[in-house]
């Protein structure tokens, strides 16, 4: 069925990390704003190892589960507004929030998906881990991607390494260049990967070798970004 959970997330996922390359690239065409293409370098990270982890652990069941927890989230939107002394009822339909139908379907979750921090149950670095113990990423793949991932969390963070590299314009002239140097491969190449994704199932669900031009295309920049030190 062209309508599984599985690929209506995929296709909202490829769509956040669309947009967030089309940022970066409005960003590289101006100077100093490496630091921030990796900062956004990250969030397309974290949506592809969504994706995969999705496809290691069971496509379906964990795309209901990522949407289910859109209910936890809910829930602690109306905590929060209760904790800065706000009615939620009174701001509901501005938030989009059905106060007592959310509150029904958070009652109706087991304990377990109430005590996740994430919609996953494990954090990037959990996923991560695992994806590379199965062989879903390679080992040669994977500290890039560790690496990528922790100095995009450096820039997102206050990080004594960063705000130094602020205070000398040559030493922030340096660290700008290998912030967009790393930022833009990283980024392309896990889009890229939401891509093929997004035609594979594309074609699974319609039953047709549908996108063919694109997946040719997709595959030489592939095979140049593979050639990059």
């Amino acid at each position: 069925m062209a309508d599984t959970k599985y690929l209506v997330t995929l296709l909202g996922i490829f769509r956040v990390s669309f947009t967030t390359l089309r940022d970066i690239y409005y960003l590289s065409q101006n100077e100093g704003t490496g630091p921030s293409i990796l900062d956004m370098m990250r969030k397309i990270i974290e949506h592809g190892i969504a994706i995969e982890y999705m496809l290691l652990k069971g496509k379906e069941e964990m795309a209901e589960r990522f949407q289910n927890y859109l209910v936890v989230q809910k829930h602690e939107e109306i905590e929060l507004l209760k904790a800065i002394g706000l009615d939620p009822a009174a701001v509901s339909t501005e938030l989009q929030i059905g106060i007592e139908d959310a509150e029904k379907e958070y009652a109706a979750l087991d304990a377990g998906t109430k005590k996740d921090k994430t919609w996953a149950g494990r954090n990037f670095e959990g996923m991560l881990e695992d994806l590379t113990k199965a062989g879903a990423i390679t080992a040669h793949d994977s500290p890039r991607l560790v690496a990528a991932y922790i100095w995009g969390c450096r820039l997102n963070h206050p990080n004594p390494f960063v705000v130094h590299g602020y205070l000398e314009s040559e030493e922030h002239r340096i660290a700008d260049d290998f912030y967009t140097k790393l930022g833009i491969p990283v980024a392309i190449a896990v889009h890229l990967r939401l891509a093929t994704r997004l035609i594979d199932e594309s074609r699974t669900a319609v039953g047709s070798n549908i996108y063919p031009e694109a997946a040719i295309e997709i595959t030489a920049i592939q095979k140049e970004l593979d050639s990059l030190t």
